[in-house]
């Protein structure tokens, strides 16, 4: 009888995607992430009520203001925050993106791994000098290399992409508390 192959090795590969998608996931349901929609046209970002009622703001690339189609003056304080406020999005909007990149090359890593693996479990019954120990060595190694690495980078990503979101988060709040015509918008 031959034995099974160990699914051991396969853990920390696991715990890797859990950590990594859990970092992906907001912190709460009053996140700004969760109450807006945000969307970028020709370099001008739209933020807009999730209940889609009509209303917007608008941030020019040139740090101006606009609040349902009202220019809205600011100071070069404001400016100033409008300015990191912008930056902020594209931020994690880029670290959003490279992580569903890399997600995506994860998985085509995961694939490969599975293929060498089935091709192992068929050197396991086709040779009688292939056993479940070497079996497990070439998966240690084969995940070692195809996604280990990869799940770690994109850990790394993910914590990032966390705390982009956090300053993202702060900025909103100041951005209320600077600019009261924001402040009124009671879904901003």
């Amino acid at each position: 009888m031959i034995p099974k192959p160990k699914l051991k090795p396969l853990l920390p590969i696991v715990f890797i995607l859990c950590s990594t998608l859990s970092a992906h996931i907001w912190h709460d349901e009053d996140s700004i992430l969760n109450r807006v929609n945000i969307d970028v046209e020709d370099g001008t970002i739209i933020i807009t009520d999730r209940e889609d009622d009509g209303e917007y703001v608008k941030i020019m690339d040139d740090n101006s203001l606009i609040v349902n189609g009202k220019y809205i003056r600011t100071n070069w304080k404001q400016k100033r925050l409008i300015e990191d406020y912008y930056y902020a999005i594209y931020d994690v909007r880029s670290l959003g993106k490279k992580m569903g990149i890399e997600g995506v090359k994860m998985g085509a890593a995961g694939a490969q791994v599975a293929v060498f693996a089935l091709s192992r479990v068929i050197k396991l019954f086709l040779f009688d000098e292939y056993d479940s120990d070497e079996f497990d060595e070439d998966l240690d190694e084969e995940i070692e290399e195809e996604l280990e690495e990869r799940g770690e980078y994109l850990e790394e990503l993910g914590e990032e992409l966390e705390d982009n979101i956090d300053e993202l988060e702060e900025l909103h709040e100041e951005l209320k508390e600077e600019i009261s015509t924001l402040d009124k918008l009671d879904w901003f």
